[in-house]
């Protein structure tokens, strides 16, 4: 469930983001490479979105904190929505979670 709550978070911003500018898009693999291969990123999150017409993914660097939110749809397409810095895992204890 917890993940649930970072997958409708993200939703929501990304849909903020893709009103201010034209979201990028690349055939599947493209991104993640990159974000892998030249931004040291790596995947923290993967769920189903909406209707399960499309997976959302996150890759973050834990040293620097940059990240990476993409959408990819059944079509072989990946769009990126929204990246930034400053990412940070924080505990469940520290949101009143057990776990």
């Amino acid at each position: 469930m917890r993940l649930g709550y970072l997958a409708a978070a993200l939703m929501v911003f990304s849909v903020t983001a893709a009103h201010s500018q034209q979201i990028p898009c690349a055939p599947t693999g493209e991104y993640q490479r990159m974000a892998t291969e030249q931004h040291g990123e790596v995947l923290r999150f993967r769920g189903m979105a909406g209707d399960g017409q499309a997976v959302l993914e996150v890759y973050v660097d834990a040293a620097d904190g940059s990240y990476s939110v993409f959408v990819s749809t059944p079509n072989g397409v990946t769009c990126v929505p929204v990246t930034g810095q400053m990412a940070e895992f924080i505990e469940p204890a520290a949101l009143g979670i057990d776990g």
